[in-house]
This record gives structure tokens, sequence and C-alpha cells, in this order.
């Protein structure tokens, strides 16, 4: 309700854009200039009616029901304090924001014919001075040959004098100075500078004034945010600003003159106080109830628009220079950067060499258990090494077992299963393997004369194996440990006997791969995933510091006004 408070009718003051019918009344009384003469609507360069805007619903307009006019061929300096609004209305003009409510007239068709200097330098602080200057002169759309010769005037102008030094070691003026000359750059017939002459040497602040002054001779329209009254005398149009609201836009010697006040300072703080004052009326004629009849009813009446058109949209998505201009830019960042890049290569290579390294790998000496029923460990031990014949063999279980030690098994004796079981469980060993009392027996009679076997003596063959299965790769190299000591058991057994050596397959096939082989290790299973994972995660890193680096500092945003479109 409090928005329009100040749209009440007993205050005298209808409507808060009196500063453009002011603007009217005073260029048809100023005959002393006639620039000032000409018809507003046909010739205005910039026209913002009954702009609102806010960042959220929850805050208060930043743009309150604001109106301002900017005609061709003029410098129009907006004053403000800090925090008025000024960089949101530029930030409305030049279509980075949308307003909430109201409308924003530009005699440009193109951000080609608009050149933009934010409040923040914008520089990458990588880029020498020629760097910055070649890149936002190919997103114009310049040739090289046009660059150089822009590049030499401004480099004059603007006193740059170290056109090879980088960004990042000049001062805030040069910096500044550096923004200006890419504004300047493809000689725009519109622009926008946001406190252009702000901590720049006070001499060459009067050589850029003189050359705008210049330019505005030359048919170029120029509107200037600033807080230095004194410097904003020798603009055309002053606007002053307080609050979101202009208060007033004249030449400076209207100003004067209509307030009867020496100075702009004074008539600032006239026009803020009588604000100040007026704001503290109205909040007390609306305490009573005919106020708040009042407000109801223009509340009816008077609706803002739901979508405002963003202004200066571009309908080129795509353009030849602006590609090169991109691509030219990421190549001048990495050689400006080589340990970001170093870093961006090695670390990809550095993290699959150790994932190889460290994961997958089946670990040595794993310890196992063992429930011998033919014979303890102590016997086995005392008979290494082991012999196979094929008239007296030893236990085929110790003959097992030495194999079992050359796959980097830990083994550990156990009396009886149950033992075993407990021990497993106070996770002192990863599982245990029981050998039935006669495998030797029920194995040779399964070698040599299978059909002959009972159910009784194929049981006597199967060893039992319990293991802890919470860990993969320890289970998986267990059991890979405890099959390949079996095949090579029966396998030694075969060739010494001259049996058929496929018997040691189970099942008894003939393996053939075209690529890899049957063993294949969890790192080769894993490796792609890795690799996909880092090769994608790196660059995104990367480039979301980098976007992140860019709207930081206003990269972003100016190259967008620059011409550039985010698709």
């Amino acid at each position: 309700m409090a928005i329009f408070s100040d749209l009440t009718a007993d205050d005298g003051d209808s409507c808060r854009c009196n500063a453009y019918n002011n603007n009217i009344n005073n260029n048809n009384d100023d005959s002393s200039n006639g620039k000032f003469g000409m018809d507003l609507k046909d010739k205005c360069a910039i026209r913002v009616e009954n702009a609102y805007k806010r960042h959220s619903s929850k805050l208060p307009y930043v743009l309150d029901k604001l109106c301002m006019t900017v005609q061709k061929s003029t410098i129009y300096s907006l004053l403000g304090a800090s925090g008025c609004g000024k960089t949101t209305l530029l930030s409305c003009i030049t279509g980075q924001n949308v307003l909430n409510g109201g409308n924003i007239h530009l005699s440009i068709t193109s951000k080609k014919q608009l050149g933009f200097m934010p409040q923040q330098i914008s520089l990458y602080p990588e880029f020498t001075i020629d760097e910055m200057i070649c890149y936002y002169g190919l997103i114009y759309g310049m040739s090289l040959q046009q660059i150089k010769e822009k590049a030499e005037y401004l480099q004059a102008l603007l006193h740059l004098n170290h056109f090879k030094r980088k960004c990042g070691s000049l001062s805030g003026g040069q910096q500044r100075r550096v923004s200006l000359a890419i504004t300047l750059l493809h000689d725009p017939e519109l622009l926008i500078l946001d406190e252009p002459t702000s901590g720049i040497d006070p001499v060459i602040a009067e050589e850029i004034w003189n050359h705008l002054l210049y330019l505005a001779e030359s048919g170029r329209t120029i509107l200037i945010t600033t807080h230095y009254i004194d410097e904003a005398k020798k603009s055309h149009m002053i606007g002053l600003m307080r609050k979101g609201i202009l208060l007033e836009e004249s030449p400076p010697k209207v100003l004067l003159e209509k307030y009867n006040m020496k100075s702009l300072e004074d008539v600032f703080l006239l026009l803020s106080s009588k604000q100040q004052h007026d704001r503290i009326e109205q909040r007390r004629k609306s305490i009573g109830v005919e106020a708040h009849r009042k407000q109801s009813v223009l509340l009816e009446k008077f609706e803002l628009p739901r979508k405002c058109k963003r202004s200066l949209q571009s309908k080129e998505y795509f353009r030849g220079s602006r590609m090169k201009a991109q691509i030219w830019k990421h190549l001048l960042w990495m050689k400006g950067n080589p340990g970001v890049m170093a870093f961006m290569t090695l670390v990809p290579m550095l993290c699959i060499l150790f994932f190889n390294w460290a994961v997958g790998h089946i670990p040595d000496q794993m310890p196992l258990g063992v429930v011998n029923q033919e014979a303890s460990l102590s016997y086995c031990d005392s008979r290494t090494p082991q012999r196979i014949n094929c008239t007296s063999s030893d236990y085929f279980s110790c003959i097992y077992l030495e194999k079992l030690r050359e796959q980097s098994i830990r083994l550990i004796e156990f009396s009886d299963e149950d033992t075993a079981r407990s021990s497993a469980k106070r996770n002192r060993i990863w599982g245990f393997l029981s050998i039935p009392r006669n495998f030797t027996a029920g194995l040779e009679l399964r070698l040599t004369n299978s059909m002959d076997m009972s159910l009784e003596d194929s049981t006597a063959t199967e060893m039992g194996v319990e293991l802890d299965k919470t860990d993969f790769i320890i289970t998986y190299g267990i059991m890979r440990s405890l099959k390949r000591a079996f095949k090579s058991m029966v396998l030694s057994y075969t060739s010494t006997c001259d049996h058929n050596p496929r018997l040691a397959d189970i099942p008894p096939f003939q393996h053939s791969f075209f690529y890899g082989n049957l063993d294949t290790t969890y790192d080769q299973f894993t490796g792609p995933a890795i690799l996909i994972l880092v090769i994608f995660y790196m660059p995104f890193l990367f480039t979301t510091s980098a976007l992140i680096m860019e709207k930081s500092k206003g990269i972003i945003e100016r190259s967008i006004i620059a011409g550039k479109e985010v698709v």
C-alpha cells in the first residue's frame, strides 16, 4: 500500500514524472540553446516511462515510477548518491535487467550501436591492454586493422603508454581508462558510462570530458552516472536522482535559475529535503481511513504490467567474429595461466596412475584359516617340498596347501570349524577352508576312475569354504587363489601320471578370447569409469570456476552487452 502513497491527489504531486514534464517546459522556454527545442518523441535517444524495479517481492522498489528523457547528441549526467538506483537503471537500459513495470525506448536497435562502461573494471587481469582491446574489438565485429588504428588513437587520448602491461598490474585509474577505451573502441552511437572518471587524474579527466563534448557535437549521445557534481556542470542535461525517484532533470543553468541557488549542491540538497518532507507528510495523511479508501481506489485503477520487454534483444545468436573472440580469449587465458593448465593436464594423469597403483590389487598374505582333517599343518610343513608320483603320493591336502601358499595366502591352522568360525567373526581371518578326512583317496579315484565313484566318494573330495563377504576385493582374491591352487595341483598330477590335463578344467571347456583374458582385474573393470569421470570432472570444475570469476568481475555482463549471446 505504501508504494502508491505518493499518488494521492491531495499533495499536489499527482505524478512523480514531473521531471519529465518540467523538461518539456524548460526546453520550450530555453531559446538560447536550440538543441533542446526539438520534439522529444522524435529526438530522444533514451526515454524511460514510469519505471518500477525491485529485486525481490519482499524488498522496496529500487526504481519508483521513474521517468527520464535523454535527447540525441547530448551529454546527460545522472547525479545521485550510492545506492539510489543509478546502476540498476543502467542495467535495465542495457538489457541486463527487466523492469517490473514501465517502458524503456531506445533510438538504437542493436548492441553494436551501444558502448557501455560498467562501474566494475570488468577486465581480465591476465591479459595485456592490447589483448583486452583486441578481444572486445572482435566481439564488436571489427577487423584487426580497424582495431589497431583505433587503439593507437585511444592510446594517445587516454595516455595508455604501456600497451603490453597486464591489466592486473595497472592502477585503479589506469584500469578505468582501459575500460573507457574499450567502450569508445567501435565508435558507438549511444554511450552509457557508469562513473567514467572515478579515480582518474584530474588533467586526464578534463581531456576525457572534452572528448565527450566533441562526440556529442558529432552526433553521439552520452549518458553518464556520477557523484561528482562539479564535473556534471559540463553536461547539457542533469538528472537528480534520490531513492529511486528522479527529482528533477534540466540543464545546469536552468536548475540554478529555477531554484535561485549558486551551486548544484544546494539545488540537490533543497530537492532532497523537499522529498523527505513530502514523504513524512504523506505518511501522516495515509493514517486516516479516508486516505486508505483513496489508496484502495488508486490501486484498483493502477496496475503494473506483469511482464516488461527486455531492451536491446539480439536476434543474431551466432557470428563468426564472436566465436573467434571466444576461442582467442581461451587461448590467451591458457597462455597466461601455465600453472593452471599444467594442473588440469597432470591431475587427470596422476589420478589414473594412482588409481591403477592403489585400487583393485589383491592384497598379499591374506589370513585364511585351515581345518585339515587329513593331516596337520605341522606334518605338511615337515614334508616340504611335496612330491607327486603315481604310486605313493603325499597327501593331496598338503600339496594343495603348499600351492595355496604360492598364491600369497597366509594359512592359520584351527582344530575345528567352530573355532575357525569364531575367529573369523572377530576379524582375525577372512574365512576358513575345511578339508575332509579322505580327501586324497577320493580325489585320486575321481581323477583316475570317476565312473566308478559313489556319492560318498564324491562328497569326500569336496572342500568347504566360508568367507567374510563384506569386502568384495578380498573375497574375490581368496576365491581366485583357491581355484588357481587346486588347478595347479591337478595339472601337476595329470602331467606326471600321463592323465588328460583337461581334467583340471571345471567345466572341461576349451576357452578362447578375441580380446583380453578370463582373469579381468578389478582396476580394469573400474578404470574406464574413473577415466571418464576425471576427464569430464576437471574441465567442469575449471569451467565453473572461470564462469564464477568472470561473473564476479562483471566480465560476462559486459561481454553480453557488447554482443555475445548465451546459447
